[in-house]
């Protein structure tokens, strides 16, 4: 099982609720509290698990509320199952 991390830090001025998920072969873990505060971090980790052989695609979304602009934010995933 490969894992990756990234760190969000939080810039507006104004605190958010994050929420965050993948699915199918990936699993998503983080210490995002309840409502991240301006300035302050949190720590997105992706696991991945392949059921099957070759490439596995994949996404990481990222929800931010209240949002402006209402669009998810997406990381691109890629594996390859042996």
């Amino acid at each position: 099982m490969a894992t990756h991390r990234w760190i969000l830090t939080l810039l507006p001025a104004a605190a958010l609720v994050i929420l965050a998920g993948c699915g199918g072969n990936y699993s998503e873990s983080d210490d995002c509290p309840a409502s991240l505060a301006p300035g302050s971090s949190c720590t997105l980790s992706v696991a991945f698990k392949p059921g099957t052989a070759g490439f596995i695609p994949g996404t990481l979304t990222i929800n931010y509320t209240p949002e402006p602009t209402s669009v998810p934010q997406l990381v691109r995933l890629r594996g390859t199952g042996q």
